[in-house]
Order: C-alpha cells, then structure tokens, then sequence
C-alpha cells in the first residue's frame, strides 16, 4: 500500500512538472516569436518595405497582447511601434489612436503625471499637427503640462 502511495505521489509530482515545463516553454516561445517579429519588422522598414512591415507590426501587436496582456509594457512598445509606421505611411489618424492606447497603458503602469509619458503625447502632437487637428493639439498641450506640474 506504502509503495502505491509512493507511486501516486511522484505521479502527481511528474504530472505537475510536465505542465509547468509546458507553459515556461510556451511563454519563452511567444517571446522569442515576439522578440523575431519585432527584428523582422524593423529589417522591412529599413528596407523601405513599409506596408509589409506594418502587416508585421500589427502580428507584434497581437502576440504582445496575447502573450503579456494589454496592460504591459511590450503591449503599449508595440502599439507605439505600429504608430510609427503609420506615420511613416501617412496614416495619421490610424497612428493617432495607437498612441493615445499606449498613452493609456503607460498611465495605468507608470502613473498619471510620469515624465516619461510626455514622449508619447510628443508623438501624438504631431499627429495631430500633421491631420490640422487644433482643438486636439491644444488638448495633448495641456496633458503635457499638467506632467510638468
């Protein structure tokens, strides 16, 4: 009877280090995943391949999201990310939304008057200078120095 509890117990034990390998070996593949699509992506914009490195930034996006949530760092990097290439797209409004999602994230992991929220609402700025968006303009102004304060 002693030998069959024995057997059950590391049993229980083998089963539960199986799957805790399991899932350190998924959450290190999504991060290598997201770490080579995030090189893949900058290759294809320096190569002047921008709407092919956007479809590669929005695939960063949903494995950041998937992988470290909404609320996280990497997301918002991500989201910031694709921003850009919009940016570089002419897409000013696309990127303008991006960046108030990651001004969002950021907030809500660094706090509300972080300084290095300013960079974002920067970014943010020009896209709406860029669209001719005056009332927004004026708006991200005063949310940059309301940090300052």
């Amino acid at each position: 009877m002693e030998e069959f509890l024995n057997m059950k117990t590391f049993t229980k034990i083998l089963l539960a280090s199986m799957v805790l390998a399991f899932f350190s070996t998924t959450a290190f593949g999504q991060q290598a995943l997201y770490n080579s699509l995030n090189k893949r992506m900058a290759i294809l914009y320096k190569n002047g391949k921008t709407m092919e490195a956007i479809s590669t930034a929005q695939e960063v996006v949903k494995v950041a999201e998937e992988t470290f949530g909404k609320n996280h760092a990497y997301y918002s990097a991500s989201l910031e990310n694709l921003a850009l290439l919009y940016v570089a797209d002419g897409n000013n409004k696309e990127a303008a939304n991006l960046y108030e999602e990651s001004f969002t994230v950021r907030e809500g992991l660094l706090g509300k008057n972080h300084p290095r929220l300013k960079d974002v609402l920067e970014k943010l700025e020009k896209c709406y200078e860029a669209m001719r968006e005056s009332d927004k303009i004026q708006n991200v102004k005063a949310r940059m120095a309301s940090l300052q304060s």
